[in-house]
Protein backbone atom coordinates (compact mmCIF):
# COMPACT_ATOMS: atom_id res chain seq x y z
CA UNK A 1 0.00 0.00 0.00
CA UNK A 2 2.79 2.42 0.93
CA UNK A 3 4.73 1.36 -2.14
CA UNK A 4 1.78 2.06 -4.44
CA UNK A 5 1.29 5.51 -2.93
CA UNK A 6 4.99 6.30 -3.39
CA UNK A 7 4.89 5.23 -7.05
CA UNK A 8 1.89 7.46 -7.70
CA UNK A 9 3.63 10.45 -6.10
CA UNK A 10 6.75 9.79 -8.14
CA UNK A 11 4.80 9.60 -11.40
CA UNK A 12 2.99 12.82 -10.55
CA UNK A 13 6.31 14.57 -9.93
CA UNK A 14 7.66 13.40 -13.28
CA UNK A 15 4.59 14.65 -15.17
CA UNK A 16 4.85 17.99 -13.36
CA UNK A 17 8.54 18.34 -14.24
CA UNK A 18 7.88 17.48 -17.89
CA UNK A 19 5.08 20.05 -18.03
CA UNK A 20 7.35 22.77 -16.62
CA UNK A 21 10.07 21.81 -19.11
CA UNK A 22 7.64 22.06 -22.03
CA UNK A 23 6.41 25.47 -20.90
CA UNK A 24 9.96 26.74 -20.42
CA UNK A 25 10.98 25.29 -23.79
CA UNK A 26 8.12 27.01 -25.57
CA UNK A 27 9.01 30.24 -23.87
CA UNK A 28 12.63 29.88 -24.94
CA UNK A 29 11.60 29.17 -28.54
CA UNK A 30 9.27 32.13 -28.48
CA UNK A 31 12.04 34.39 -27.21
CA UNK A 32 14.44 32.94 -29.76
CA UNK A 33 12.13 33.73 -32.71
CA UNK A 34 11.11 37.10 -31.34
CA UNK A 35 12.28 40.10 -33.39
CA UNK A 36 14.18 42.68 -31.30
CA UNK A 37 12.92 46.21 -30.91
CA UNK A 38 13.77 48.46 -33.86
CA UNK A 39 13.92 45.52 -36.27
CA UNK A 40 11.35 45.05 -39.02
CA UNK A 41 9.20 41.97 -38.73
CA UNK A 42 9.67 39.21 -41.28
CA UNK A 43 6.76 40.22 -43.52
CA UNK A 44 7.74 43.91 -43.59
CA UNK A 45 11.40 43.10 -44.22
CA UNK A 46 10.47 40.81 -47.09
CA UNK A 47 8.34 43.54 -48.71
CA UNK A 48 11.14 46.12 -48.37
CA UNK A 49 13.77 43.79 -49.82
CA UNK A 50 11.51 42.91 -52.76
CA UNK A 51 11.04 46.57 -53.65
CA UNK A 52 14.81 47.10 -53.41
CA UNK A 53 15.36 44.21 -55.81
CA UNK A 54 12.95 45.89 -58.24
CA UNK A 55 14.87 49.16 -57.79
CA UNK A 56 18.12 47.39 -58.68
CA UNK A 57 16.57 45.89 -61.80
CA UNK A 58 15.21 49.26 -62.84
CA UNK A 59 18.66 50.83 -62.44
CA UNK A 60 20.35 48.08 -64.46
CA UNK A 61 17.74 48.27 -67.22
CA UNK A 62 17.26 52.00 -67.66
CA UNK A 63 20.52 53.58 -66.55
CA UNK A 64 23.58 53.61 -68.84
CA UNK A 65 26.20 50.92 -68.29
CA UNK A 66 29.11 53.11 -69.40
CA UNK A 67 32.05 52.73 -67.00
CA UNK A 68 32.55 56.48 -66.85
CA UNK A 69 29.00 56.89 -65.56
CA UNK A 70 28.93 54.16 -62.92
CA UNK A 71 29.13 56.72 -60.17
CA UNK A 72 25.98 58.34 -61.52
CA UNK A 73 24.25 54.93 -61.66
CA UNK A 74 25.12 54.29 -58.03
CA UNK A 75 23.76 57.70 -57.06
CA UNK A 76 20.52 57.10 -58.94
CA UNK A 77 20.17 53.63 -57.39
CA UNK A 78 20.57 55.08 -53.89
CA UNK A 79 17.86 57.59 -54.75
CA UNK A 80 15.58 54.69 -55.66
CA UNK A 81 16.41 53.04 -52.32
CA UNK A 82 15.41 56.24 -50.54
CA UNK A 83 12.08 56.14 -52.36
CA UNK A 84 11.57 52.56 -51.18
CA UNK A 85 12.29 53.62 -47.58
CA UNK A 86 9.79 56.46 -47.90
CA UNK A 87 7.11 54.12 -49.28
CA UNK A 88 7.53 51.76 -46.33
CA UNK A 89 7.96 54.62 -43.85
CA UNK A 90 11.33 53.47 -42.50
CA UNK A 91 14.80 54.97 -42.32
CA UNK A 92 18.00 53.65 -43.83
CA UNK A 93 19.29 52.92 -40.32
CA UNK A 94 16.22 50.82 -39.53
CA UNK A 95 16.68 48.82 -42.70
CA UNK A 96 20.40 48.21 -42.09
CA UNK A 97 19.73 47.14 -38.48
CA UNK A 98 17.03 44.76 -39.64
CA UNK A 99 19.20 43.44 -42.47
CA UNK A 100 22.10 42.68 -40.11
CA UNK A 101 19.75 40.93 -37.71
CA UNK A 102 18.31 38.62 -40.36
CA UNK A 103 21.76 37.85 -41.74
CA UNK A 104 22.82 36.77 -38.26
CA UNK A 105 19.74 34.57 -37.92
CA UNK A 106 19.65 32.16 -40.87
CA UNK A 107 17.16 30.02 -38.95
CA UNK A 108 14.66 32.87 -39.33
CA UNK A 109 15.81 34.48 -42.57
CA UNK A 110 16.24 31.32 -44.67
CA UNK A 111 12.53 30.91 -45.41
CA UNK A 112 12.24 34.66 -46.03
CA UNK A 113 15.14 34.73 -48.51
CA UNK A 114 13.86 31.54 -50.18
CA UNK A 115 10.47 33.19 -50.67
CA UNK A 116 12.10 36.30 -52.17
CA UNK A 117 14.29 34.13 -54.42
CA UNK A 118 11.26 32.16 -55.65
CA UNK A 119 9.30 35.33 -56.29
CA UNK A 120 12.23 36.90 -58.14
CA UNK A 121 12.57 33.85 -60.38
CA UNK A 122 8.86 33.88 -61.10
CA UNK A 123 9.05 37.59 -61.93
CA UNK A 124 12.03 36.99 -64.20
CA UNK A 125 10.20 34.19 -66.03
CA UNK A 126 7.13 36.40 -66.48
CA UNK A 127 9.28 39.21 -67.89
CA UNK A 128 11.05 36.76 -70.19
CA UNK A 129 7.73 35.43 -71.47
CA UNK A 130 6.49 38.99 -71.99
CA UNK A 131 9.62 39.86 -73.99
CA UNK A 132 9.16 36.71 -76.05
CA UNK A 133 5.55 37.66 -76.78
CA UNK A 134 6.63 41.16 -77.80
CA UNK A 135 9.33 39.69 -80.02
CA UNK A 136 6.80 37.35 -81.61
CA UNK A 137 4.54 40.32 -82.32
CA UNK A 138 7.45 42.19 -83.91
CA UNK A 139 8.37 39.13 -85.97
CA UNK A 140 4.75 38.73 -87.09
CA UNK A 141 4.58 42.37 -88.16
CA UNK A 142 7.90 42.04 -89.95
CA UNK A 143 6.66 38.93 -91.76
CA UNK A 144 3.49 40.75 -92.77
CA UNK A 145 5.57 43.64 -94.12
CA UNK A 146 7.75 41.20 -96.05
CA UNK A 147 4.68 39.45 -97.46
CA UNK A 148 3.21 42.81 -98.46
CA UNK A 149 6.49 43.74 -100.12
CA UNK A 150 6.65 40.43 -101.98
CA UNK A 151 3.00 40.76 -103.01
CA UNK A 152 3.53 44.32 -104.20
CA UNK A 153 6.59 43.27 -106.21
CA UNK A 154 4.70 40.32 -107.66
CA UNK A 155 1.82 42.62 -108.56
CA UNK A 156 4.18 45.11 -110.22
CA UNK A 157 5.88 42.30 -112.13
CA UNK A 158 2.48 40.98 -113.21
CA UNK A 159 1.47 44.42 -114.49
CA UNK A 160 4.81 44.80 -116.30
CA UNK A 161 4.48 41.35 -117.89
CA UNK A 162 0.92 42.12 -118.97
CA UNK A 163 2.09 45.35 -120.56
CA UNK A 164 4.85 43.48 -122.39
CA UNK A 165 2.36 40.86 -123.55
CA UNK A 166 -0.05 43.57 -124.71
CA UNK A 167 2.79 45.32 -126.54
CA UNK A 168 3.77 42.10 -128.32
CA UNK A 169 0.13 41.37 -129.18
CA UNK A 170 -0.33 44.88 -130.55
CA UNK A 171 2.81 44.54 -132.65
CA UNK A 172 1.66 41.20 -134.04
CA UNK A 173 -1.77 42.66 -134.78
CA UNK A 174 -0.18 45.65 -136.54
CA UNK A 175 2.04 43.35 -138.60
CA UNK A 176 -0.99 41.25 -139.56
CA UNK A 177 -2.93 44.32 -140.68
CA UNK A 178 0.08 45.60 -142.61
CA UNK A 179 0.33 42.30 -144.44
CA UNK A 180 -3.36 42.45 -145.33
CA UNK A 181 -3.11 45.91 -146.89
CA UNK A 182 0.26 45.26 -148.55
CA UNK A 183 0.30 45.96 -152.34
CA UNK A 184 0.03 43.07 -154.80
CA UNK A 185 3.04 40.94 -155.28
CA UNK A 186 5.63 41.79 -157.99
CA UNK A 187 4.19 39.25 -160.38
CA UNK A 188 0.80 40.91 -160.19
CA UNK A 189 2.53 44.27 -160.85
CA UNK A 190 4.12 42.85 -163.95
CA UNK A 191 0.78 41.51 -165.20
CA UNK A 192 -0.83 44.93 -164.78
CA UNK A 193 1.97 46.63 -166.72
CA UNK A 194 1.68 44.08 -169.46
CA UNK A 195 -2.07 44.64 -169.68
CA UNK A 196 -1.49 48.38 -169.88
CA UNK A 197 1.03 47.93 -172.70
CA UNK A 198 -1.35 45.69 -174.54
CA UNK A 199 -4.16 48.21 -174.12
CA UNK A 200 -1.93 51.00 -175.40
CA UNK A 201 -0.90 48.84 -178.35
CA UNK A 202 -4.54 48.13 -179.28
CA UNK A 203 -5.40 51.82 -179.04
CA UNK A 204 -2.43 52.75 -181.19
CA UNK A 205 -3.47 50.27 -183.89
CA UNK A 206 -7.01 51.60 -183.86
CA UNK A 207 -5.74 55.15 -184.21
CA UNK A 208 -3.50 54.17 -187.05
CA UNK A 209 -6.38 52.38 -188.82
CA UNK A 210 -8.65 55.36 -188.34
CA UNK A 211 -6.04 57.64 -189.79
CA UNK A 212 -5.58 55.36 -192.64
CA UNK A 213 -9.32 55.18 -193.26
CA UNK A 214 -9.63 58.84 -192.40
CA UNK A 215 -11.98 58.01 -189.64
CA UNK A 216 -12.41 59.99 -186.48
CA UNK A 217 -9.91 58.87 -183.94
CA UNK A 218 -11.19 56.86 -181.10
CA UNK A 219 -10.90 58.88 -177.86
Amino acid sequence: MMRSHFVKRKRGSIVWIIGIAVVLGLGACSDKNKVPSGVLDRESMQAVMWDMILADRYAITYFPSDTSKRKDIKTETLKLYDQVFQIHDISQEEFLKSYRFYLSRPDISKSMFDSIYTRANRKRDEELQERQREQQKKDSLQNLKMKDTVYAKSYRDSIANKRKADSVANKLRADSIAKKIKPANPKMKLDSADLKRRKDSVLNRLRNRARDQRLKPVP
